[in-house]
């Protein structure tokens, strides 16, 4: 399944044109390496968005519903940005 279309059936992201968007900004990397939308995620692959890690534990064969999502995918990390003040 491609990349765009897992994180908008898992309710990653909420719009598949969303997901793309992120994918080309480098706001969402396969195992550390930016990827193309069109790339073919498989279980086991860890999927960063932004700061958020999350382990792919199956692929969802249809659509699915509303409190499904987590089903087909672990959360493994998540990171904090530090801002710190310019005083």
């Amino acid at each position: 399944m491609r990349l765009d279309l897992f994180l908008k059936r898992v309710r990653i992201v909420k719009r598949r044109q969303v997901a793309k968007e992120l994918i080309e900004k480098g706001m969402v990397l396969i195992e550390g390496e930016k990827v193309r939308p069109s790339k073919i995620v498989r279980e086991g692959m860890d999927i960063t968005v932004r700061n958020t890690t999350y382990r792919i534990t199956k692929i969802p064969d249809r659509e699915i519903g509303r409190n499904e999502g987590e089903r087909y995918y672990k959360l493994i990390a998540t990171t904090q940005c530090k801002v710190q003040n310019a005083n």
